[in-house]
């Protein structure tokens, strides 16, 4: 039995809520045509793909943009994507209640994205209309006055979205116009931490929230950081302010936004004294603004100086979210700026006030370290294109079964005009359409599976790429990392050059690598999802100098006098427990 997938859209984020209509609509739609349509053909899927808060007028449903998983952010394009990769069959079809969940875009692009279905072989199915038939490309062919359905709902589509966006763009000129001369009205932008009243028609202190903004302001202005703030509130479990209704965190930008609101002095959109009674004067918001720019010039910055070599294929082991790169400038104790940045990498779910236990961070020149001599410049191409090899052969094998099937149909089409007179025309062309068809699909097949054969030989397969990538001497016979010394390839790695021409190669041969900050290691995954290497804690190294020079003080030499081979390993292992532990907490502070 074929697949029917449902797809729900509604434009806004509110639509969905409890008391609203458009997901029990959409889906009773659905449901009823499997009962009363299918005719035994179809089943409906269990996977539900919906676009909530997707509006099809600005296209946001079919947006190629990737989320933390590597998924289209458009829920119709995500369905493509699916359909593309062969984990939807192309035999199934997509429900949709009418033409308008499933676009609002102009007639052009409309009509593109219509093609585009048609072209993958998914039929369209739209529940709610009269006409409930499987719209494919051969129904098409059959009874083309169908077309005039499709493109009177593009244009009935569009218009109304087009004309609803001129009503709203001309009642928030209106409302404007009666702000700026000197009338106070309810804006859905306005802060939280004001209410209006509607009999006063002026807007006055949230009493709930008063307390948490103040609390916020005193405590920054005592001297606390935004991140102590935010752990603060969220270790009191007090909701943010965005989302006071529901349970979320409180995030370091959530902080910073609120502070640099000039609604806390009672400007709002560039009136002046909107809010009558403001949170606090301009001179202390002034004094804030002040300190937000001497922090934000001292630590806790992005690295947007330097180029992330990880970017797009480093995630979080826990979350995975992107890996992100900060960087501190100042050394605090000496109260002067660091003699060299130090830069670390962290999930980026800390600073979005997101959930994820890999709350601490890795060392970037720890980590790069690492990477390049104990994993990338030691063997690459055993590590990585291992297992390609046979990938290649199968897809030699599956192009040349493919290209067999190809001329034995070119043979049958060219035998077809043999038989011309023999037998009729009417069942002549249909023999002649269905050939031409499976000719088209087998040759679409082929040059896909030729562009992942491309794709494999593009790779690079010789380790003189990563030298040259890096700027090393690749003259030298039998190169090997010995060859250069940590100051060479670290030199080399602070030319933002070096790294972006990195960043170009590495996608190419690694899938992801994944980081786990708590434990200070990091698995990295080859193109086909292999995993290749595991590192050993990054921070190793650093741990086991502070054991060489521990082990010279006199207290450890004279402990150590005595003992066995066995006991001075076990002792060995004690100290670097112990280093261990001071160095995380020393960290956590």
């Amino acid at each position: 039995m074929k697949s029917a997938y449902s797809f729900l859209r509604w434009s806004t984020k509110g639509q969905n809520k409890e008391n609203r209509d458009s997901r029990r609509r959409q889906t009773e739609s659905a449901e009823k045509w499997i009962t009363e349509h299918s005719n035994g053909e179809y089943q409906l899927a269990k996977e539900v793909f919906i676009a909530d808060g997707q509006s099809a007028f600005g296209g946001k449903h079919i947006s190629k943009e990737k989320d933390a998983q590597g998924r289209a952010k458009g829920e119709l394009r995500r369905f493509m994507d699916l359909v593309k990769d062969g984990t939807i069959r192309k035999d199934s079809i997509l429900l949709i209640d009418s033409y308008d969940r499933f676009s609002r875009l102009d007639v052009t692009q409309s009509w593109n994205l219509f093609s585009e279905f048609l072209g993958s072989g998914i039929g369209l199915v739209f529940t709610g209309s009269h006409e409930k038939r499987v719209i494919t490309s051969k129904l098409l062919t059959k009874e083309p006055h169908i077309l005039y359905f499709i493109l009177g709902e593009m244009i009935r589509s569009n218009t109304e979205s087009a004309e609803k966006s001129r009503k709203i763009v001309a009642a928030r000129k209106n409302k404007m116009v009666k702000m700026l001369a000197g009338e106070v009205l309810p804006h859905t932008n306005a802060p939280r931490y004001y209410t209006y009243n509607k009999a006063k028609k002026c807007y006055e202190k949230n009493n709930d929230l008063v307390p948490i903004v103040n609390r916020i302001i005193n405590e920054f202005l005592g001297g606390k950081s935004l991140y102590q703030i935010s752990n603060g509130l969220n270790a009191d479990k007090i909701r943010s302010l965005r989302y006071f209704n529901k349970q979320a965190n409180w995030s370091r930008m959530a902080i910073k936004s609120l502070l640099e609101s000039k609604c806390l002095y009672g400007e709002f959109l560039d009136i002046p004294n909107y809010f009558g009674e403001p949170m606090i004067d301009k001179l202390a918001w002034d004094k804030i603004q002040m300190m937000l720019a001497r922090n934000s010039g001292n630590k806790g910055r992005y690295a947007t100086d330097f180029v992330n070599i990880f970017r797009g294929f480093g995630v979080c082991s826990q979350c995975g979210r992107q890996m992100a790169i900060g960087v501190q400038v100042m050394n605090y104790k000496a109260g002067k700026p660091k003699a060299e940045p130090y830069r670390y990498m962290r999930c980026c779910a800390r600073s979005n006030g997101l959930p994820c236990t890999n709350n601490s961070q890795m060392n970037l020149a720890e980590v790069e370290h690492s990477f390049f001599t104990e994993f990338l410049l030691k063997n690459p191409i055993d590590l990585i294109n291992g297992d390609e090899k046979a990938e290649m052969q199968k897809l030699v094998r599956d192009i040349a079964d493919k290209q067999t099937k190809l001329n034995k149909i070119t043979e049958r089409a060219n035998a077809l005009g043999e038989l011309a007179g023999v037998i009729s025309t009417a069942k002549l062309l249909k023999q002649g359409q269905e050939l031409k068809a499976e000719s088209l699909q087998l040759q679409a097949d082929i040059d896909a599976l030729n562009g992942q054969r491309s794709s494999i030989m593009a790779t690079p397969v010789s380790r003189d790429v990563l030298w040259k990538a890096i700027d090393l001497d690749t003259g030298k016979e039998d190169i090997n990392y010995a060859s250069h010394s940590d100051a060479e390839i670290e030199k080399n790695l602070k030319d933002n050059t070096v790294r972006i021409n990195l960043r170009t190669y590495l996608p190419n041969m690694i899938s992801r690598v994944v980081f786990d900050t708590k434990a200070k290691t990091y698995t990295v995954f080859n193109r086909s999802g292999k995993e290749v290497f595991k590192s050993e804690p990054v921070n190793k190294k650093t741990i086991w100098n502070k054991i060489v020079k521990l082990s010279w003080r006199k207290i450890h030499r004279d402990a150590m006098k005595d003992m066995t081979p066995q006991q001075i390993e076990a002792y060995v292992k004690k100290l670097e427990k112990q280093i261990a532990t001071k160095v995380e907490r020393r960290k956590a502070k």
